[in-house]
């Protein structure tokens, strides 16, 4: 049989009784669907099944990237779009160009992309409305309560995010800015973020052992447009420039699929990812872009330069 338990994190220690019944071998030949907060695996509740869990794994509902949400509002330019299959410049430039007689449109979806995002109601509503601001405010308030996390130290630290965007951050400097008790706090805080999903941490690279240094400072990108709407109405203030979410957008992606960083010495490269390759990427958002020097750093032995309209190899 299949059992479907939904928002089973809502009672108080819920996976006591699922652990009970899966002990006493009730469940030996059922499938158990659980949904629920992500305040789970906050509090490492999703852990607490070793070895009783047979061939079940965690699934973690994103919002939409910016291909599936093109497949909601243009399926028929979904279905024209070659995919990547491969980090390589002959595929990449390849798949380019075969998209290019839908790129008018692919532009036009995007710029609604940068102004919604790909969470489920902005998407419906098609605009992100004040209802659905405060809709997704009360789960993050929600859940900040059942780790027993300030709020007024989230927003604090939204807001630093927000006002420091795309640069990288001191956990030292943010602390005594936004009037944070300690570093470790910060660090705390943003660690809950990233493990609710609402930001990525960035660590910088050392592009030649292939490792991140922890020591350096961190950027700290938002996953969907979505979060700085909310957060710059929450915060109160001015929402950054468009060429900033298009950076967030492009590290969240690169991030969902592989190890992603970030490189700075005598120039930064915005994104770097660890693939079969070392590949680094960087966010030109402007109509005319002069550098496209060849740069070899380390084992990075590729830098694609992405910009608003120019494909050239």
């Amino acid at each position: 049989m299949h059992f479907f338990f939904d928002e089973v994190t809502f009672p108080k220690e819920w996976f006591r009784t699922i652990k009970f019944y899966i002990d006493t071998g009730d469940f030996k030949n059922d499938v158990l669907v659980l949904t629920g907060s992500l305040s789970m695996y906050l509090k490492k509740e999703v852990e607490l099944f070793p070895g009783r869990r047979g061939f079940g794994r965690d699934i973690v509902i994103m919002p939409l990237t910016f291909r599936e949400f093109i497949k909601v509002f243009s399926p028929e330019i979904y279905e024209k779009i070659p995919k990547i299959e491969r980090i390589e410049k002959e595929e990449i430039f390849k798949k380019a160009y075969e998209a290019l007689p839908y790129f008018d449109k692919i532009q036009e979806l995007f710029k609604k992309y940068l102004k919604i995002g790909g969470f489920p109601l902005a998407v419906k509503n098609e605009e992100i409305t004040q209802d659905v601001k405060e809709s997704y405010w009360a789960w993050i308030k929600s859940d900040l309560a059942k780790i027993d996390r300030s709020e007024e130290n989230f927003k604090r630290i939204a807001k630093a995010i927000l006002e420091k965007t795309p640069s990288a951050i001191s956990l030292n400097s943010i602390a005594k800015e936004f009037d944070i008790s300690t570093h470790k706090t910060v660090f705390e805080y943003l660690d809950v973020m990233e493990k609710m999903f609402i930001v990525k941490i960035l660590y910088h690279i050392d592009l030649d052992k292939i490792i991140p240094n922890l020591k350096k400072n961190r950027k700290v990108c938002f996953t969907d447009p979505f979060f700085f709407y909310l957060f710059s109405d929450i915060c109160l203030i001015k929402l950054p420039d468009e060429s900033v979410l298009v950076e967030n957008v492009v590290a969240s992606h690169l991030s969902r699929k592989f190890d992603a960083f970030y490189w700075k010495k005598q120039r930064e490269i915005d994104v770097v990812i660890r693939s079969e390759e070392i590949i680094g990427f960087e966010v030109k958002w402007s109509e005319k872009v002069d550098d496209f020097s060849k740069i070899k750093i380390g084992k990075m032995k590729n830098v694609f330069c992405l910009t608003k309209d120019l494909i050239d190899k």
